[in-house]
């Protein structure tokens, strides 16, 4: 091949990749919306959310429960320890699917799915609907996050790429998810003051 023909198609091939990769979609900050779920109809493919206003037909959509587990504290001998109760929904903490949405009529706060949930909700384990931006390729231009837990939504970032995400900022959601119980002091007995641990 002649050399001059090689660079010119070399040029080309490097400028299309360059026009390619510059013309994706750039995100950072925020991107998904987040409503509370007041309930959710027995029909499984209806539900009443806080602010339907976030939402549009066809968007892409996350149903995502925060919590659910009931703990309980089982003392014996030797020990005092937190266990799950059994049969309390211990796997409805950070349950979740995605799903499209059909229709929504704002003025009854409903949100109506293509299809019927999988999964079982209770909006008393804190369930959100979180918008689910979908591209092809996608850059990351800043740093990408999400909303913090407000205590009844928020915390969660996800989108969807079919192919690429580049990377040239951070994704960081470092300290704005669920949070944990408050500290307490305990008053109970540690297991140094019983003999049976001083072997």
């Amino acid at each position: 091949m002649n050399r001059k023909y090689f660079f010119i198609i070399l040029f080309s091939l490097f400028a299309v990749f360059l026009s390619e990769l510059y013309a994706q979609p750039q995100v950072s900050g925020v991107i998904n919306a987040y409503s509370k779920v007041d309930s959710v109809f027995p029909t499984q493919d209806t539900i009443m959310v806080a602010n339907p206003a976030l939402f549009n037909e066809g968007d892409t959509v996350m149903v995502y429960q925060a919590k659910g587990a009931k703990a309980y504290v089982e003392q014996d001998v030797l020990t005092s320890i937190g266990k799950v109760q059994p049969y309390s929904n211990i796997f409805s903490s950070g349950k979740y699917e995605i799903i499209i949405i059909s229709r929504i009529i704002s003025a009854q706060n409903q949100v109506i799915l293509r299809a019927a949930l999988v999964n079982s909700y209770d909006p008393e384990g804190l369930v959100q609907l979180i918008r689910v931006p979908s591209y092809n390729n996608v850059r990351v231009a800043g740093t990408l996050t999400c909303d913090p837990w407000d205590g009844e939504k928020g915390g969660v970032l996800v989108l969807f790429a079919n192919d690429t995400v580049y990377l040239e900022a951070d994704i960081d959601v470092a300290g704005k998810g669920f949070e944990g119980a408050d500290p307490v002091l305990s008053q109970g007995i540690c297991s140094a003051a019983d003999s049976l641990y001083f072997e």
